[in-house]
């Protein structure tokens, strides 16, 4: 528990607002319960690919916390070719990931330091794993590394689902590469926070670290305009990109085992699927009656979606992580179908739309129940 007028520090991957992804929520979440209970919070966001800033900015000076933007070696170098290869083939050679390399800057150390020094801050949050050596964590008194994700799990994953040949191998020698440097580094930060007992268990067992340094941290999302729930479309919906492996299995799992039942009594119903998708796996899907891809869309327009589905469905079988989405919609009490794997790190809701099970009858069964 944090205390009133304690300074803390979060260093994060990106510029966290607006919030266009899970992650960024929960980053907020965190922020904004610290400077709501009273406490100095600072925040120095890492801009590696050139994202837009102004809103971020607006958004923490309304809210009275100062930000800083970090732009790196990297960014600064993307408009020249020549020296964004010449970094690039240079990082092929290092033993560090390159998600890591993006972070480590010795300008950007410098004035991370410098907001350490000068506001007499003891508590710093590396907000990703990627993070953890954007300054040495050895000189602060109280260093925490949050674990969104098993990242080298997470990598592994995303390769598989990479039809691109040449990304595909790259992709799976970062995973390979971000394996060791996971180990090393979760091995010397002496304090870790996760986001699932899962991740958690799964981690301190394969890297062999000591538990009583491990916590789980309680998944708060920060919502700017909460949904209203109305549940009057025709629709069942699944938030997420089937260009990521678990997605993508969880989905044909889904359409294989549980789909065509449903729709035995409910044969207008849709299946809505948000979030990119590539050509040839969305093909691969619609062979399949009554499914429907969004694409990329805005946060208004999935709260618009959210707002109108008779229930979301998580059929996710495997992976890491949380799916924060699931923690969103218990939230505003939309009903939610899902595994038990989607339900790692997630507290039982008493709301009556929901369910948890891994047997397809009875996620079938769920749904059926939900629509009446």
């Amino acid at each position: 528990m944090s205390r009133a007028g304690e300074k803390f520090l979060f260093i994060t991957p990106q510029v966290v607002y607006p919030q266009t992804d899970g992650g960024k929520k929960s980053t907020l979440g965190r922020i904004m319960r610290l400077h709501s209970s009273g406490s100095k919070v600072y925040v120095a966001s890492f801009n590696v690919t050139g994202q837009t800033e102004q809103a971020s900015v607006d958004f923490f000076k309304r809210h009275g916390i100062h930000y800083t933007v970090l732009t790196t070696r990297l960014a600064r170098r993307r408009k020249n070719k020549l020296f964004f290869i010449i970094d690039y083939c240079l990082g092929m050679i290092s033993s560090k990931p390159r998600f890591a390399q993006n972070h480590i800057d010795r300008e950007c150390s410098a004035v991370i330091s410098k907001i350490i020094s000068q506001n007499n801050i003891s508590n710093v949050y590396f907000d990703s794993l990627w993070t953890a050596e954007s300054v040495d964590f050895r000189n602060i008194r109280n260093p925490f590394l949050v674990e969104h994700n098993i990242e080298h799990i997470f990598l592994k994953e995303t390769a598989k689902c990479e039809s691109n040949v040449i990304v595909k191998i790259l992709t799976y020698f970062e995973s390979f590469r971000a394996k060791f440097y996971e180990k090393n580094i979760l091995c010397k930060m002496p304090s870790i926070i996760f986001l699932s007992g899962y991740d958690r268990d799964f981690a301190a067992d394969k890297f062999c670290i000591d538990k009583n340094k491990c916590r789980v941290d309680k998944n708060i999302l920060f919502m700017e305009n909460k949904i209203k729930y109305s549940g009057k479309g025709n629709y069942i919906l699944f938030t997420g990109s089937l260009n990521f492996q678990p997605n993508l299995e969880g989905i044909e799992w889904f359409l294989l085992n549980c789909f065509a039942g449903i729709l035995k009594k409910h044969s207008e119903l849709k299946l809505i699927i948000t979030g990119p998708v590539k050509d040839k796996i969305k093909k691969h899907v619609l062979k399949h009656k009554n499914v429907e891809f969004t694409g990329l869309i805005s946060n208004a327009e999935m709260a618009k979606l959210m707002s109108g589905c008779r229930c979301i469905i998580s059929p996710i079988l495997s992976g890491s992580g949380i799916k924060i989405k699931n923690i969103e919609a218990l939230a505003v009490g939309i009903p939610i179908v899902m595994t038990n794997f989607s339900h790692r790190g997630i507290k039982n809701s008493g709301h009556s739309g929901f369910c948890k099970t891994d047997s397809a009858q009875e996620f079938t069964n769920a749904i059926l129940e939900i629509l009446g």
